[in-house]
């Protein structure tokens, strides 16, 4: 039986987009569209055809989302992010809760699994020779992002693809999902785009609370470091199987990440070579001045021959006795029930 049994999809096999694509199967369904995979008649390929419910067309933040992801996406052209192919406007589908053309992205194909799949599927952790070619990609994928000025906020293992590559070659990472996605307000970026930062109320978390930096929680602004604590934490779960503020109550393992520092990964893995510790350490530093200054610092970091990721690293390796104050608590607890209640 499909996952999708019991679903009416907004196109059917064989349905044609502008005489180009012919769809085949639905591929993917969730709060925001459906994705099929779908035949490129004129270039000879299959393709990912994305549609967003019409019945959300009426929602002007959704729409912009929508819209704004498939611009800056596309913006980025890096082997490491999903690349766009076209967008396009299908007429209105009957029914489904608007009369306007319904907007549609075309792209890549990607044939493998997520990182969360591979994660949950092995129920392991992932060797640090393994991982370190997949930390390396991400790395470059943010570090493309915010050379234009883009923050991902929402870096976490269900949005990061592995394209299968043969089994003598590490999978090629595709960085997904730039729908939450901001331009920088920071001075770390230069030039400003204020434009896009309506679709976001404030006083709201934007994300996935379990793999946000402390800031974020805190509700700052995100920059270009609060990808890279996150990259900590993917890597960091990665290698040992383990978050590192566990804890059976999620809102306890939050307040750990905002009052104190992450816990070293050889708690977990003894054996962790120095290159890898060292990398988690500083990308899961409690301030954002501490962390690396640029995501493709963290490539040369694990490289272990740069000479500005060690020096920078040394000042990581300074143990810091910080503790969150009480107005950084009740701002994320004021968050959290925001979040949790707008869900």
């Amino acid at each position: 039986m499909s996952e999708y049994e019991g679903l009416t999809p907004l196109l059917t096999p064989g349905d044609m987009i502008q005489n180009r694509y012919r769809i085949i199967r639905l591929i993917g369904h969730g709060g925001m569209g459906e994705v099929y995979r779908a035949s490129d008649l004129a270039a000879d390929r299959d393709v990912a055809v994305k549609i967003i419910l019409p019945e959300l067309l009426g929602n002007d933040k959704a729409r912009a989302r929508f819209e704004r992801e498939v611009r800056w996406t596309r913006s980025l052209d890096h082997h490491n992010v999903i690349k766009i192919f076209d967008y396009l406007k299908i007429p209105a589908i009957p029914g489904r809760g608007s009369s306007e053309p319904v907007p549609c992205v075309v792209m890549e194909l990607l044939e493998g699994e997520s990182l969360a799949d591979r994660l949950a599927r092995s129920k392991a952790p992932i060797s640090p020779e393994a991982a370190k070619p997949i930390v390396c990609q991400m790395a470059a994928a943010l570090s493309a992002a915010h050379k234009k000025g883009i923050v991902h906020r929402d870096l976490k293992p269900d949005n990061v693809f592995l394209v299968n590559r043969g089994l003598d070659q590490p999978p090629r990472v595709v960085l997904t999902d730039f729908g939450v996605a901001r331009k920088g307000t920071d001075s770390a970026f230069g030039d400003s785009d204020l434009s896009e930062e309506s679709l976001t109320a404030s006083n709201i978390i934007v994300g996935t609370p379990e793999f946000m930096a402390p800031e974020l929680l805190e509700l700052e602004d995100a920059i270009p470091a609060s990808d890279i604590y996150s990259l900590g934490l993917v890597f960091y779960e990665m290698v040992t199987g383990h978050r590192p503020f566990d804890d059976e109550r999620p809102l306890q393992a939050l307040f750990k990440r905002v009052q104190y520092p992450a816990p070293s990964p050889r708690e977990y893995v003894p054996e962790l070579d120095d290159a890898t510790v060292q990398v988690i350490s500083g990308c899961l530093r409690r301030r954002p001045e501490d962390r690396p200054e640029r995501a493709d610092l963290v490539i040369h970091g694990l490289d272990g021959d740069d000479s500005a990721y060690l020096k920078k690293a040394s000042v990581w390796g300074r143990e810091q006795n910080f503790t969150a104050g009480v107005s950084a608590v009740l701002a994320l607890l004021v968050a959290l029930l925001v979040w949790f209640y707008s869900g």
